[in-house]
């Protein structure tokens, strides 16, 4: 593919802006017409057609067919759509358990993820090495050009402090401090973007995903502990110190279980992956163990896919219903003080239909507030390594300050198709 790299005069800065809100209403069109993209940024045609041929030119944005319509008269429209091979965004969800890599397009659809097992590594620093080794095949198996890299994005299931770049505490794993952004960039000389996984599940879901014409979302993640990710204005909120969402620590009822807080009152102790292997007697300590977060990640997965018959069928339905009802009293709470447009539902737990069902009963059950939550509720659709592989795009290409002009004397495209790609995962 040639790159028309003839760029007439030096875009104004409202031109570089129209750039970005033209790419974003691609994205959540997926295909639009200049017509129609010219009534979605009110420009004119001719405003609306320089644009579009700055982002062909940049190799952003294909011509691809006709838009067929009885209805409307004259000649039939080009469509217009997001290039996928014209940009890259790379994932890496650290976790202490099944760590993930994975590869997007500049549309935020997969091209290639990898399942890489850490669980027997008990430093951080030392899992992410060996992931980004793993990225750095990747990247060479997909002949991805350097130039088209948007950056690598960060995925963690810890606490992190507030410039982002450290691990701090980490007490659902168990590892010590360490600068993952330093330890990636100087790895591989590719700008690294580190979110919780919470986090990072609400930007996909905004961007690409089933809350595309909300701003102020509630995501909920539900999985070995339970956590949150607020977007109020189309922001997420960080908090003072970078613990905003973390709603697993909200007082509930006492139970004989003890959190990793040191209290017995808080919703992970009966609405959390951790609590129902508790419960199920599959894990005999009462007591909240980070070191042993590899082991109940492992045991949580063989319960939810059945393996090995690890409860009577009747006791597990029973366990993750109940689980599910009691989730649902926290996440009323919560859409009454935040009243947010949509609730998402993320996380291992929401696969299992038990869990599920036990929270929407639950909420039918709660009054106008809980119907009220109810109504705004929606699984998520986008799978965590292609939300985290989607962040450096959303967070460069996407964003008002990205320079299109390195794009336009990018001197190669990959021409490799999804489908010609070799997969991994």
């Amino acid at each position: 593919m040639v790159i028309n790299t003839n760029i007439s005069g030096r875009p104004s800065s409202l031109r570089k802006v129209h750039r970005i809100m033209a790419l974003k209403s691609l994205l959540l069109e997926k295909q639009c017409s200049r017509k129609l993209l010219a009534e979605k940024l009110s420009l004119s045609t001719m405003a609306t057609s320089r644009i579009s041929n700055d982002l062909i030119n940049a190799a952003l944005v294909s011509e691809n067919g006709f838009i067929k319509n009885k209805n409307i008269p004259g000649p039939n429209q080009i469509i217009l759509e997001i290039n996928q091979n014209s940009a890259f965004g790379i994932g890496i969800v650290l976790s202490a358990y099944n760590s993930e890599i994975g590869i997007v397009g500049a549309n935020g659809k997969n091209i290639d993820s990898k399942k890489i097992e850490v669980n027997n590594i008990s430093d951080g620093e030392e899992a992410l090495l060996l992931l980004i080794q793993e990225i750095k095949k990747l990247i060479k198996i997909n002949s991805l050009p350097a130039e088209r890299i948007m950056g690598i994005g960060v995925s963690v299931a810890a606490d992190l402090d507030p410039s982002k770049n450290y691990v701090a505490g980490a007490g659902y794993l168990g590892w010590k401090p360490f600068d993952i952004k330093k330890t990636i960039e100087s790895e591989t000389g590719i700008s690294a973007f580190v979110e919780k996984i919470p986090n990072t599940l609400v930007l996909a879901e905004k961007s690409i995903g089933c809350a595309k014409n909300f701003n102020n979302i509630l995501l909920v993640h539900s999985s070995t502990v339970i956590g949150a990710s607020i977007m109020i204005n189309n922001e997420v909120l960080e908090g003072v110190l970078s613990k905003a969402g973390r709603i697993g620590h909200f007082s509930t009822t006492e139970t004989s279980l003890i959190c990793s807080c040191g209290r017995n009152d808080c919703l992970n102790c009966i609405a959390s992956g951790w609590s129902i292997l508790v419960q199920a007697g599959l894990i005999k300590n009462k007591k909240y163990n980070p070191v042993l977060v590899p082991e109940y990640a492992e045991r949580l997965n063989s319960l939810l896919n059945n393996e090995c018959q690890l409860l009577p069928s009747d006791k597990l339905t029973r366990l993750l219903f109940e689980a599910g009802e009691n989730l649902a009293y926290t996440i009323t709470k919560i859409s009454q003080t935040l009243d947010p447009e949509s609730i998402i539902l993320a996380g291992k737990l929401i696969r299992s239909n038990h869990y599920l069902s036990g929270l929407k009963t639950s909420l039918k059950k709660l009054g106008q507030d809980g119907l009220s939550a109810l109504s705004k509720i929606k699984v998520g659709k986008v799978k965590i390594v292609e939300a985290t592989s989607f962040m450096p795009l959303l967070k460069n290409l996407y964003s008002p300050n990205f320079d299109f002009e390195e794009l336009y004397h990018s001197a190669h495209l990959v021409e490799k198709t999804q489908t010609g790609r070799r997969k991994t995962a």
